[in-house]
């Protein structure tokens, strides 16, 4: 059988288009197909190009030790064919994904061997990238202070050598340890000078997340009125590209938001919209978190019996679900509209923080 080497890269090609589009089981089966036409046409350089692609898909649909596989499996092509080049960024891909499966050890080590691969070849951007890579590795590995400064460095490589995919991936990441380690005015910086370039490059679902976790910050530090802006901003930016989970979450932060600063209607609002789309969607987290909100919402708005069967209905979902820090609120919130006179006129004394919910990565 013989099939053109540019049908094969096209094929490729519609993979990737695919994957980027979000169209990722789609994107799955033009990488098998394309993996299958290369190993029985003896094609090396397209079967790795082919399992980049299956690997990228695994990683993104959370099959993450099936994304390592696929990794590797390319990263042996590559060597055996002397492609150095895509070596390093499959060396980069394996560490981070190794390091999701709980081996940032073996993780350092592949990052650390990308860095040699660039230095080595002078490949600036590679090096910034492989630096970002030994950062991530670092908090893992205990040692968060030598991880900040190693990101820290790569925003600065990446900015100076005008690499701005690369400065991208390393703000993204130092946003995460900043949050990581609640440092949150370095982390409100970070965000804002993140939103800049993601506004730049075109890229409304990392500068929903972005907005989303500034919001976060902004809360922590007694700023509630710019949180609920960041909040709409990033509830705007999720509604906008179709991702329901996102616009959920974020209205459940919001409604918690406007329910610190007492205006109860408008955190019923939230929450009623959250759950709306929650249970469209089969999102059970989502679900439990504007339960939550809402009974606490109700309490602040002087109709602690109204709360009563909420929060009883919320514990249930947080307990289905697994949210453990969930279930005690619910529990908590609960024991304050059954104590509460009718005349309340704050939120429970167990009143929702961010700490208690589960953190947005911005990868």
């Amino acid at each position: 059988m013989s099939v053109p080497w540019h049908d094969l890269r096209a094929l490729n090609n519609l993979g990737n288009t695919l994957h980027e589009a979000g169209r990722i089981e789609e994107a799955g089966d033009i990488h098998r197909e394309h993996l299958d036409l290369c190993r029985r046409t003896g094609d090396l350089v397209g079967e790795s190009l082919a399992l980049v692609g299956l690997g990228n898909v695994f990683e993104r649909s959370g099959e993450i030790q099936l994304s390592a596989d696929s990794y590797e499996a390319a990263l042996g092509i590559c060597r055996e064919t002397g492609d150095a080049g895509r070596q390093s960024v499959l060396l980069n891909n394996l560490g981070n994904v190794v390091r999701q499966l709980g081996r940032p050890q073996e993780a350092m080590a592949l990052h650390q061997q990308d860095l040699e691969i660039c230095r080595a070849a002078q490949d600036v951007s590679g090096e910034d990238r492989a630096l970002v890579g030994i950062a991530s590795a670092l908090v893992e590995l205990g040692n968060p202070g030598e991880a900040l400064a190693t990101c820290r460095r790569a925003v600065q490589a990446a900015q100076s050598s005008n690499h701005g995919e690369i400065e991208l991936l390393a703000r993204t990441t130092l946003l995460n340890m900043l949050f990581q380690q609640e440092l949150w005015p370095e982390a409100i910086a970070a965000g804002q000078q993140a939103l800049v370039l993601f506004r730049q490059s075109g890229e409304p679902a990392k500068e929903a997340i972005v907005q989303f976790n500034l919001g976060r910050a902004l809360e922590e530090e007694r700023r509630p009125q710019e949180a609920i802006r960041a909040y709409g901003e990033a509830a705007s930016l999720f509604r906008a590209i179709g991702d329901r989970h996102g616009e959920a979450q974020v209205l459940n932060f919001r409604g918690n938001a406007f329910c610190d600063m007492l205006h109860a209607e408008q955190a019923q609002r939230d929450h009623k919209k959250a759950l709306l789309i929650a249970r469209k969607i089969g999102d059970q987290l989502n679900e439990g978190l504007a339960l939550v909100g809402l009974g606490n919402a109700l309490i602040t708005a002087k109709r602690p019996r109204e709360a009563v069967p909420i929060l009883r209905q919320a514990a249930t979902v947080t307990r289905q679900n697994g949210n453990r820090r969930q279930v005690v609120l619910a529990l908590c919130h609960l024991s304050a509209a059954l104590m509460e006179p009718v005349e309340a006129t704050s939120p429970s004394p167990f009143s929702m923080r961010q700490s208690d919910l589960p953190r947005t990565s911005t990868r």
